[in-house]
């Protein structure tokens, strides 16, 4: 995903440029020399991969404070994005101190990661449950019928019907209202 957020950052902020010559054109993306243009396209899919609000919060909910190799993981796994990224994330929105950046850039660089993905992430993305809370809204709201929210989450009758019961019996006993 950070390849192709990095792509498109190329085709948004590069596009007019008259030296850019289309898919051959070759930047400096790693080292010291790395390229402006290669630096512009990082940024962006970082940032919008990692936002700056969520990952306040999420690093406040790990606790916040010192990062540790644990604390990286776990964003990493939470973002979807490599180590790296998260390390750089959050030294830039300064969620942690330049010492504990050194401190992770030097264990990264230590480890590996920055060629190899440490704790690669393997599983495709699964959209069910924040698809079911949209049906589950859609429904209560009235504006998607009972057909469609079992064709979205492929359901057959009985699924549904089981579906529905609970969401009624929640309705019916306040939960939700």
């Amino acid at each position: 995903m950070f390849s192709l957020c990095h792509e498109y950052a190329h085709l948004i902020f590069h596009r007019d440029r008259d030296d850019v010559a289309g898919p051959q054109q070759r930047y400096k993306s790693r080292g010291r020399a790395i390229s402006p243009e290669e630096k512009v396209a990082n940024h962006f899919a970082a940032c919008f991969l990692v936002p700056e609000s969520a990952l306040r919060k999420q690093f406040a909910m790990q606790g916040g404070g010192w990062a540790y190799e644990e604390t990286v993981m776990r964003l990493k796994g939470t973002f979807r994005v490599s180590a790296t990224c998260i390390i750089d994330r959050l030294s830039k929105c300064k969620l942690i101190s330049p010492q504990n950046a050194s401190y992770l850039w030097a264990m990264a660089n230590r480890k590996g990661w920055l060629r190899s993905e440490q704790q690669p992430i393997v599983e495709p993305l699964n959209y069910q449950g924040r698809l079911r809370i949209l049906c589950r809204k859609a429904w209560e709201s009235g504006t998607a019928s009972e057909l469609f929210i079992a064709e979205l989450l492929d359901l057959d009758r009985k699924g549904l019907s089981v579906l529905l019961a609970g969401w009624y019996e929640e309705q019916e006993a306040g939960y939700f209202e």
